[in-house]
């Protein structure tokens, strides 16, 4: 008791400190969400479906319910019937399309009458007043990354933004609201739903529509299939898909997964179904690489020198196919002459990092400091949010237990280009239906039944069924994805090292090798 009164006496305090703030000017007041016109996805593909009234009066009446933190919402207008597999639908959309209700879980009880449900009881994480300082706290935060965008900023422009500012105040890190665009966007750490969460409402309120993505990714340590979340973007009428999480490796920010084809993100992504069509991705207009020379559809010596000597000797390529390991031999093969269009004489080393088709290609002359090709973390201008307000309740928080996040900071010289995956746990549809003999849910049982109680009389009590969240499997320790390494001097190249072992030196003289110096490598630990 005495930690929660600490906790709410510190939350006042910071409110009225960010008051303050807004009152003299130093912190821009958060734009009212009702003052951006949101598309929302999940909503328009209710109008779509069949009994959309129904669908359509559920959705809205629980985003209202919600907002408010009501006990009980009723779902049923009293005229068009809701089935307890509508009801899974309508919620799926709505946990999709509102991610800026944090304070509400993954389980739900509702109600039903006969064969229609006629009521919906959320469970929250929090009571009323602690959502009303988190509130407070999350618009804050929000209102400090959208402060940086220019009003005269194309669609394409914000994305970028948004995408790149998020990935400069968040750290991959599992714990408390790890799940939610509040632990991303207050507590400054997340894991890849709560990344998902934050940019989707970041775009939501910069007028861009979004819509959660749940599936599976690759973990490479296993070779399985695990749990994670990305988003689809919607940029000047064409959808698209970001992953935020991936690309975002610590002191290196790529661009890997900005703007993907269904084509692409197949490539080591997979998408789970739903009741209600998902987008379809099929341009390339707004890919990052598009139209751009670092976008490699062939490989050419003067290009690539040219590219390496523009951007200080380490710049980001990507290759149309995706077959890095394809570049990487070829550069491994080419490398003497790219030296010497750089105009890089005596000793030097190179190294490749990769991820999904992204490049990183470094050539590092003898006694300089590696090229930093991390340089793309943009630096911004305005403050990280607070992290220090009224922190949600996590007592009835998701049971994931997410522990790391792939980085692409070691050293591994394999040809295999591992992908990194995250977890996430995904608002469970899956339901319980116990037998009841009073109007009060009843949770005791997991059997599922397909009875139902007639409503023929005035008297018959309404059966309850019970959603509970879908358990997460625990992630795994993930290995990075590939970081290759080699040295040279303008006549020789070397070939491959065995893991875990990085070039540290070669001279060469005439095309004599004289000195070869072999070290582990610590460089890939993620920062805590």
């Amino acid at each position: 008791m005495q930690t929660e009164m600490k906790q709410r006496w510190i939350s006042i305090f910071l409110c009225c400190v960010l008051l303050l703030s807004f009152l003299c000017g130093i912190i821009p007041a958060a734009q009212p969400v009702s003052a951006v016109e949101i598309s929302y996805y999940g909503r328009e593909q209710l109008a779509q479906l069949n009994n959309a009234t129904a669908l359509l009066y559920a959705y809205d009446q629980i985003v209202a319910g919600v907002e408010e933190a009501a006990a009980s919402i009723s779902v049923y207008n009293g005229t068009n019937a809701l089935s307890s597999t509508e009801l899974k639908t309508v919620m799926s959309a709505y946990t999709r399309d509102h991610v800026e209700h944090f304070w509400v879980s993954g389980s739900y009880t509702y109600t039903t009458s006969g064969n229609t449900c006629v009521s919906l009881k959320p469970s929250y994480t929090m009571d009323k007043t602690d959502i009303a300082f988190a509130r407070s706290a999350f618009d804050a935060a929000v209102a400090q990354i959208l402060y940086g965008m220019d009003n005269g900023m194309s669609e394409l422009e914000r994305e970028l933004y948004l995408h790149d500012k998020l990935a400069s105040v968040v750290t991959y890190k599992s714990g408390d609201n790890a799940h939610n665009a509040y632990g991303a966007l207050v507590n400054g750490t997340a894991v890849c739903e709560g990344y998902a969460k934050a940019l989707q409402y970041l775009l939501q309120r910069a007028g861009i529509q979004s819509f959660l993505v749940f599936g599976e990714s690759v973990n490479p340590a296993t070779q399985k299939r695990e749990s994670h979340a990305w988003n689809y973007v919607r940029i000047d009428g064409k959808y698209y898909h970001v992953d935020a999480t991936w690309n975002d490796q610590g002191k290196t920010l790529y661009h890997a997964y900005f703007n993907q084809t269904d084509k692409v993100i197949k490539r080591d992504h997979a998408i789970d179904g739903t009741n209600y069509p998902l987008p379809s991705c099929t341009a390339t207009d707004a890919m990052y690489f598009t139209g751009k020379d670092t976008y490699l559809d062939s490989y050419d010596v003067d290009k690539v020198a040219k590219l390496l000597k523009n951007n200080g000797l380490s710049v980001h390529l990507y290759v149309a196919d995706g077959d890095t390991s394809a570049f990487w031999e070829w550069a491994k093969n080419n490398i003497s002459a790219i030296a010497k269009k750089v105009n890089v004489t005596g000793s030097y080393s190179y190294s490749a990092k990769f991820l999904g088709g992204e490049i990183v290609l470094t050539i590092t002359p003898k006694n300089q400091q590696p090229a930093n090709p991390e340089t793309s973390k943009p630096s911004t201008e305005t403050s990280k949010p607070s992290t220090e307000t009224s922190k949600p309740s996590t007592e009835t928080s998701k049971p994931s237990t997410e522990t790391s996040k792939p980085s692409t900071e070691t050293s591994k010289p394999s040809t295999e280009t591992s992908k990194p995956s995250t977890e996430t746990s995904k608002p469970s549809t899956e339901t319980s239906k116990p037998s009841t003999e009073t109007s009060k849910p009843s949770t005791e049982t997991s059997k599922p039944s397909t009875e139902t109680s007639k409503p023929s009389t005035e008297t018959s009590k309404p059966s309850t069924e019970t959603t509970e969240p879908a358990t997460k499997p625990t992630e795994s320790q993930i290995q990075p994805p590939k970081d290759e390494t080699g040295s040279g001097s303008e006549e020789d190249t070397l070939e491959k090292m065995p893991v875990g072992l990085i070039v540290v030196a070669v001279a060469g003289v005439g095309g004599t090798v004289l000195v070869v110096s072999l070290m582990r490598s610590n460089k890939g630990k993620r920062k805590k």
